[in-house]
Formats: structure tokens, sequence, C-alpha cells
């Protein structure tokens, strides 16, 4: 009700809050009415690091694959960072819809990865890739939100698992088990994503992989500390981890 409020007063001034410290990083995300245009504002300093990092980001993205729908713009104040990106029409897809539901996004995102991300052993990585921050337009897919970007290079095929534990597990947090109907569909995937894949530690144990690199490897292990809940790993319930763990490690 109060953001409501709040945003019925902001509308006099053409803009309109959209998330106000999601996450708890102390990023206030807004739209300007007039032009669509979404501005992100951050006020300490590990949140100013975040907008820096999605920055950059958003800069080896657009150099690496060319997407001329996206304008950003970075500013440094001395109370805060302001990031400016341009409204990208598309489609937005649910995360928390069911893997049956999503089946044709997940397998449209798996071949545009392979198809575009380096072929390296080691690459930069989005760090956050889900549903959420994809935007579907026909043949093409943009990337947004990259606030955990990691330059310094992560496997090939990070962001790629990432995304496909997502889809599985986001619309299941609550539960202790994979729902049986998306089993055969989970199955047929993961045989696809392994196929891709050259790192033997991603391939055996997706999720141990994941889980370690949470807690050791100094990027990872920053982010996830400052925002756990931002992690859905961190989120599952057990029992529903160690049922995927086993199916995954069934499929050969």
């Amino acid at each position: 009700m109060l953001k409501i409020l709040i945003n019925f007063i902001l509308s006099f001034l053409r803009i309109k809050i959209i998330r106000f410290f999601s996450h708890k990083n102390r990023i206030l995300v807004i739209q300007r009415l007039d032009t669509k245009n979404f501005i992100k504002i951050s006020f300490f300093s590990f949140s100013n690091s975040l907008l820096q990092n999605e920055y950059e980001g958003f800069k080896w993205y657009l150099n690496r694959f060319q997407n001329d729908k996206i304008f950003i713009s970075f500013k440094k104040y001395t109370l805060c960072n302001v990031l400016n990106v341009n409204l990208i029409q598309g489609k937005k897809i649910s995360y928390l819809d069911n893997f049956l539901k999503n089946k044709k996004y997940i397998i449209k995102l798996i071949d545009y990865y392979y198809k575009v991300w380096p072929r390296k052993k080691n690459t930069p990585s989005h760090g956050d890739l889900t549903l959420d921050n994809l935007i579907f337009d026909k043949n093409q897919i943009y990337l947004i939100d990259w606030e955990n970007f990691n330059k310094k290079k992560d496997a090939w095929g990070f962001d790629l698992v990432y995304f496909f534990l997502s889809v599985i597990f986001l619309p299941n947090l609550k539960k202790k088990k994979l729902p049986k109907k998306d089993l055969k569909e989970i199955s047929k995937i993961w045989k696809k994503i392994k196929k891709l894949l050259k790192n033997e530690k991603i391939k055996n144990n997706p999720i141990k992989y994941f889980l370690d690199k949470f807690k050791k490897d100094l990027h990872w292990k920053k982010l996830s500390k400052k925002f756990p809940n931002k992690f859905f790993l961190n989120k599952v319930d057990p029992g529903l981890l160690k049922d995927v763990e086993k199916v995954l490690k069934t499929i050969s």
C-alpha cells in the first residue's frame, strides 16, 4: 500500500519505483514514465560495487554480442552511483512456472548460450542467469541484471548449468522431491547439456560444484554471504537438493 501511495506521488515527477533494496542490496530501481528507461541508484559502498560490476558486465556483453537494442550509461557521484538502462522490448517468462511449461524457453537459452558464449575453458559469467533476468524477443534473447558479473572467469557452462538448476529449483523451493511429471524432460535436457560441458566437476555433480563455489571462491563467497537469499541453492529444502542430485547423477 505504501509503495502504491509513493508511486502515486512520484507519478507527478514522471517516475515510478520498481524495486526498493531487493535482496537487501541497497539499490533503488526506478523507471522514467516518459522514456521508460530504468535507473538504478546505489548509496553505499557495497551496492556501489554491485552497480559498477553491472556496468562492467553490460559492457562486456554488448561488446561481445553487439546487442544494438541495449543502451547503458554509468555515472559516479559523491553520494551515489547511477546506472541508466533503456527499456528492452520483449517477453518476460515467470521463473515460478513449472519446468514443463517453460521447456521451450529453456531449450532456447541452451541453444543461445552454446551459439554465442566464448568457447574457452574459462569465460566471464553473468552469475545470476535465471528466467527472471532474460527477455525473449522473437529469435533474440537479452540478458539483463549483471550485478553478479564475474570478469575473473568461471568454467565454460557455469551460467548454463546455473540456469538449468534454477528452472528446476525455483518453482519447487518448498518441496522435498521433484514432481514426477517433470523427471522425463529434466533428464532429456540434462543429457543435452552434459554433452556440451567440458568441466568434469560441473558435469558430474553440478550442485556440489556450485555449493563449493559459493563457500570457497572469493567472488561468490562474498556475494553469497552478503545476499544469501538471492542464491536459490541456499534456500532449497535439503530433501529436494538430495533428490535432484540423485536424479542428475543417474543420467549418463
